[in-house]
């Protein structure tokens, strides 16, 4: 399932802004299969989108915090994460709010880690 979920069927040219608080919890489990830990505290996500013709605009800044192990003592350093997101999600007209469109089979456009669903909803898969 994806974390982040953004409902933009009404989505126009001046767009609209989300916040989203990244969990220690989802963050552990999304770095389960690396080297890395979550960070003692929640992180932020926030995110702005907007309609440009039949595209849809999505920036983004990610602020978290994970740990790595120090190779030479061992110990756990923390690593600021200040991450920026940009990309363009090019859509085809029946994907807005008709329940169909073109991807993983159930009217979801995927695209670089986003997709969007048929319904007008946009996944961020982070970590998916």
């Amino acid at each position: 399932m994806s974390a982040f979920v953004l409902q933009i069927q009404d989505l126009d040219e001046v767009g609209r802004d989300w916040n989203f608080s990244i969990r220690t919890d989802w963050l552990a489990s999304a770095l389960a299969d690396t080297e890395l830990k979550s960070g003692p505290k929640d992180g932020r996500f926030t995110v702005h989108t907007q309609r440009i013709e039949l595209d849809v605009l999505v920036q983004g800044h990610v602020e978290a915090q994970v740990a790595a192990t120090c190779a030479r003592c061992l110990n756990d350093v923390p690593i600021d994460v200040d991450l920026a997101l940009d990309s363009t999600v090019t859509v085809s007209i029946d994907s807005f709010g008709s329940g169909t469109g073109t991807g993983d089979g159930d009217g979801d456009i995927f695209v670089g880690g986003v997709s969007l669903a048929g319904e007008g909803v946009l996944f961020l898969n982070a970590g998916d």
